[in-house]
């Protein structure tokens, strides 16, 4: 798949979702630094496109939370949550929801680094999963 994603950055490297589909297949492949790499590209050009392609970020948050950058996880996390009109759904963790509920309050305060800190508690707590519910 990834030879295909490159083939059509050939014909246009500012395509966004080929960009982020190829950052996809490098996280399927642990290759989370590369990842990182396509899926900012990704993020980038569909911004400069104003395309609200939130996928890119989210993919990006989670190549770095794999390599354990999670203060930069957290700021992809936050341009997510900017560009969101409603809060995540419920994630049925007690903790995360509790973390969740604080993240939501902050949100509705305006506090958006505060509030992206707590939902990144409350994705801690809950894996992996918890990054479906911002798609």
């Amino acid at each position: 798949a990834s030879e295909q994603y490159l083939k059509a950055l050939q014909y246009d490297v500012t395509n966004y979702k080929a960009l982020n589909n190829l950052a996809s297949c490098y996280i399927n492949l642990g290759d989370y630094s590369t990842a990182v790499h396509f899926s900012g590209r990704s993020a980038w050009h569909a911004d400069q496109q104003q395309a609200g392609f939130t996928k890119a970020h989210i993919r990006k948050a989670e190549a770095l939370g794999a390599l354990k950058q999670h203060k930069y996880a957290c700021e992809s996390y936050k341009t997510v949550l900017r560009s969101l009109k409603k809060p995540m759904a419920p994630l049925n963790n007690p903790e995360a929801d509790k973390q969740k509920e604080e993240a939501n309050s902050l949100y509705r305060q305006g506090n958006w680094a505060e509030a992206a800190a707590h939902y990144g508690l409350a994705i801690g707590h809950e894996g992996p999963r918890a990054c479906l519910l911002l798609g």
